[in-house]
């Protein structure tokens, strides 16, 4: 329906425009140009869509998130001999190793649901079985810190 709605406008003016030359302008050209001019829509859509996801910024990777884990949970809580029972000062304790909470890694590559540690810093640990406070404890991770722990769960946890 929609192509008989375009087509009739144009057709008409088809029959009533002239060229320079004060000849009629050929119904089937522009009927062909409209339908040039809708299948350019459509693909335009789909082009953006596609250039957008190309000029996507790299995830963050460990060696970006492991100064914000250090300055911010690596202390006297999560270091080498912190008394939180986790050290996060390494990745392979935590990506893609069990939590505390069945079902659940510390980090699960691209999911910030199936990641426990997202939880704790988002204080929701207790929807999903966990305990205890959120983290970081007596502090909070800055927007920026956060969005740069979020993209790198998200985008792997490389």
């Amino acid at each position: 329906m929609r192509a008989l709605s375009l087509t009739l406008p144009f057709a008409l003016l088809g029959l009533i425009a002239c060229d320079k030359d004060d000849a009629l302008i050929d119904d089937t050209q522009v009927e062909a140009d409209a339908d040039a001019d809708s299948d350019t829509d459509s693909d335009s859509d789909s082009d953006a869509d596609s250039e957008s996801d190309a000029d996507s910024d790299p995830a963050p990777t460990w060696s970006e998130v492991e100064p914000i884990f250090s300055a911010s949970c690596g202390g006297y809580c999560h270091g080498t001999s912190g008394s939180g029972g986790l050290s996060i000062t390494d990745r392979a304790s935590l990506v893609g190793a069990a939590s505390s909470v069945a079902g659940y890694s510390y980090v699960e590559p691209g999911s910030l649901e199936d990641s426990y540690l997202w939880h704790k810093l988002e204080g929701t640990q207790s929807t999903v079985g966990g305990s205890g406070e959120q983290m970081p404890k007596g502090s909070s991770l800055s927007a920026a810190d956060k969005a740069t722990l979020q993209d790198w769960i998200l985008g792997g946890a490389q």
